[in-house]
């Protein structure tokens, strides 16, 4: 299973979304902070790109937040349960 579809990216990035949001941030705000267009980070929200540990830590710091705060979302399943 590629690394994007795993249940704890997902929710790391549903995270990092919300996050934005409560910062009052918009992707063209977050952009310019990271130094890249905005369509850059509407993939990475979106899932069509993957977060590295860089951009990560980046984007926790723009949104204020500890990187260490959102690591616990990473415990649990790693796949969905078969049906």
């Amino acid at each position: 299973m590629k690394t994007i579809y795993d249940p704890r990216y997902v929710r790391l990035v549903q995270a990092l979304k919300a996050q934005r949001r409560r910062a009052g941030m918009t992707q063209q705000a977050v952009a310019i902070a990271l130094g890249c267009c905005r369509t850059r980070v509407s993939k990475l929200e979106q899932r069509e790109l993957r977060i590295d540990v860089l951009d990560y830590v980046r984007l926790c710091l723009i949104y204020r937040t500890s990187p260490s705060r959102l690591l616990p979302l990473l415990k649990g399943e790693e796949k969905p349960p078969e049906s």
